[in-house]
Formats: structure tokens, C-alpha cells, sequence
């Protein structure tokens, strides 16, 4: 087997495939080159548009994210709003409350005393049909 190599070069064939190798290499070199650095381009250009995508995301999350902070400070806001509201309702019905509990009192008195001059009425109605009867002449 070493001899065919022997031969091989020796017959200069070895030359003709060297040569032909430098001119496929000359005409095919350039492409090869260019298609390397152009898929190596892309993929530059692309993983530089992947970052700027990530970076106008993270931006653009930071963005919704101070929005909902805002909504939710606006929230918190409106609810102290409608707990002092509802604050001051419960001041207000408890005042309203406490003042019917009092005039209900009030009104409880004045029929009690009501109520007595009524008993005081009726007995003196009783003492004077009696007082009239005897008037009249009965029980003789």
C-alpha cells in the first residue's frame, strides 16, 4: 500500500489534485467565507434584536407595572375616601339614633304622666257621678 502512495506521487498526479484543489479552494473559498460570516452576521443581528426585544419588554413591563402601582394607590385612596365617608355616615345614624332614643324616653314620660292625669281624671269622674247621684237624691 505504500508503494501505491509512492507511485501516486511520484507520477505527479499528486501536483495536478493540489492544484486543483487550490483553484476549487480559490473559486469556492470566498463563498464558504461569506456564507460563514453571513450565517454569523444573522445570528449577530439576531441575537441583538433578541436583546433589544428583552430590553424593550423589561421597559415596557416596567411601564405596566408603575400603571398598576398608580391604580393601586388611586384605589387605596378612594377606599380611605369611603371609609371616612362611612365614618362619618355611622356618626351621623348613631347621633340620629341616640335622638330618638331620647325623644322616645321623652314620649315615654309624658304618656306615663298622661296616663296618670288619665287615672286622676277618671277617678274624679267616679267621685263626682257619686257626688251627683247623692245630689239627685239617691241612696235615700
Amino acid at each position: 500500500m505504500a508503494d501505491f502512495w509512492q507511485i501516486f506521487i511520484d507520477s505527479g498526479l499528486g501536483h495536478i489534485l493540489t492544484f486543483a484543489g487550490v483553484l476549487v479552494t480559490g473559486w469556492q473559498g470566498p463563498k464558504v467565507v461569506a456564507k460563514i460570516q453571513g450565517k454569523n452576521k444573522v445570528d449577530e443581528i439576531k441575537t441583538e434584536g433578541d436583546s433589544k426585544a428583552e430590553e424593550l419588554y423589561v421597559n415596557h413591563i416596567g411601564e405596566v407595572i408603575k400603571e398598576y402601582r398608580d391604580q393601586v394607590q388611586g384605589f387605596k385612596q378612594e377606599l380611605e375616601k369611603v371609609k371616612e365617608e362611612f365614618k362619618q355616615f355611622r356618626e351621623e345614624h348613631e347621633k340620629e339614633v341616640n335622638d330618638y332614643k331620647q325623644q322616645i324616653s321623652f314620649m315615654k314620660i309624658e304618656i306615663e304622666k298622661k296616663d296618670t292625669r288619665i287615672q286622676e281624671l277618671e277617678e274624679e269622674n267616679e267621685t263626682m257621678k257619686i257626688e251627683i247621684h247623692h245630689l239627685r237624691g239617691g241612696d235615700k
